[in-house]
């Protein structure tokens, strides 16, 4: 990491900057998390030490667009790396995400097993319906055209071929969580290089 990003970091953090729309900038271009249109699908974990689940839940206030929000039973990592199969596992899980996180939690229900199970359902009501991977030709053929965004193409990658991006959000995991349909992250999305 560069000391200008690691610095950019620190001061994001310290001023919390990001939850007051157009107080933190990127590239010169005011940010305001409530234009952030795309559903999310908020975690946290009841035995997190690094990251309290209230300071997580605020996330769903911030985003623009619905929130789905789940409380893990379990701590910083545990809450991520939770496959179904572990009868240990809980999460709680409400209808709906009010201002109040104590709120919330008095309407959670508490649910046998692993989210990622509720996680799939949900993204799944947002993604499309299936379609065969691109052969290994075109697979090269994308692998050598120049990529969306970049200098030498058009601001508008051709269609089709467009995937529609889902926005997860991993509080405290350090990365942005972008995932198109297929579940892979597109190399396209700067928040992902």
């Amino acid at each position: 990491m560069s000391a200008a990003l690691h610095r950019d970091f620190i001061d994001i953090a310290i001023g919390n900057a990001l939850t007051e729309p157009g107080r933190a900038t990127m590239l010169g271009t005011p940010v305001d998390l409530s234009t952030v249109t795309v559903d999310s699908y908020v975690t946290a974990g009841i035995a997190d030490h690094l990251c309290p689940w209230q300071a997580c839940y605020r996330s769903t206030q911030l985003l623009g667009g619905e929130s789905r929000f789940i409380l893990s039973t379990s701590g910083h990592i545990a809450s991520l790396v939770n496959p179904p199969g572990n009868p240990k596992s809980t999460f709680q899980v409400a209808q709906d995400t009010p201002t109040d996180p104590g709120q919330w939690l008095e309407r959670a229900e508490t649910v046998q097993g692993s989210w990622w199970p509720d996680f799939m359902t949900w993204v799944s009501e947002r993604s499309g319906d299936e379609v065969a991977p691109p052969s290994a030709e075109k697979l090269e053929e994308l692998a050598a055209a120049p990529a969306p965004m970049s200098s030498t193409s058009s601001p508008e990658p051709p269609a089709p071929g467009r995937a529609d991006v889902v926005r997860t959000v991993t509080v405290g995991a350090g990365r942005c969580g972008c995932r198109c349909a297929t579940g892979r992250t597109p190399a396209s999305r700067p928040c992902c290089s």
